[in-house]
């Protein structure tokens, strides 16, 4: 690699960089909103406290399961007359603080991908994904049954995709995981584990080497200047070749 190609390849990785400490202001501030707007209602209404989803890992331990009963897991609390109102509501909450949760992934996503090729449907999937499961773990959490259905028919819809990077596969898995800790009711795991790898996964990016794709792009960019400098190597020789041509036939006119 020349010397240019090397300053030009440097000051790349510095852009690069910069917008990645960007990023890691913008969220900070983002999170300090979010955390005092949840701090304020909380405050101005104490009473929502009860209907966030928040704790629901605590509650399994209230669980009774009953293998004789169609193997059917069953809560103990009593039911009222508008309990699905509030187990709608709560699920809407959870949906909700998921998708909140995700929006920095989503910018993580497409920060440290930052002028490079990269799938620009992984973060608009990162964003739903975490809703989708919740809803499904809410339908199947108490009950064995339909959780072997789900089972079934997820193996039987093949999704065909290959990743780009293999580092994609983390934002699918942190999509799952927050789906999964809103549908059980425990969004402080969900928020735990978006601001961990948030954070992670930023500071890797910027103290570290890099993705593989920024690799690929910096090996597309060497090939593309030198396939452009043989192009122009190419073309000057072909125009000395014609001077030459048109030189000797003058000089064969003269004589």
């Amino acid at each position: 690699m020349s010397k240019r190609a090397e300053e030009i390849s440097a000051r790349i990785d510095a852009v690069h960089r910069e917008g990645l400490w960007r990023f890691v202001r913008r969220v900070s501030a983002y999170y300090l909103a979010g955390g005092g707007l949840i701090a304020a209602l909380i405050f101005l209404f104490p009473a929502v406290i009860e209907v966030l989803p928040v704790g629901g890992i605590q509650d399994y331990g209230s669980l009774e399961f009953d293998p004789i009963v169609a193997g059917e897991i069953t809560r103990t609390g009593p039911a009222t007359a508008y309990s699905w109102l509030e187990d709608a509501i709560t699920l809407f909450l959870a949906m909700l603080c998921s998708l909140a949760l995700m929006v920095p992934v989503a910018w993580l996503y497409k920060d440290i991908h930052q002028g490079q090729d990269y799938d620009h449907s992984i973060d608009e999937t990162t964003l739903v994904m975490p809703a989708v499961v919740a809803g499904v773990v809410t339908v199947a959490q108490h009950s064995l049954a339909l959780a072997f259905s789900l089972a079934g028919i997820v193996a039987a819809v093949r999704f065909r995709r290959a990743l780009s990077d293999t580092f994609d596969t983390l934002f699918i898995f942190v999509a799952i995981g927050v789906g999964l800790a809103a549908g059980v009711g425990a969004i402080e795991i969900a928020l735990v584990t978006t601001v961990f790898f948030t954070y992670a996964t930023a500071f890797i990016c910027i103290f570290g080497d890099g993705l593989e794709s920024r690799f690929v792009a910096k090996r597309q960019r060497e090939e593309e200047r030198a396939a452009k400098k043989a192009r122009k190597a190419k073309a000057l020789r072909a125009e000395e070749k014609r001077r030459q041509e048109a030189q000797w036939a003058d000089e064969g006119v003269g004589r």
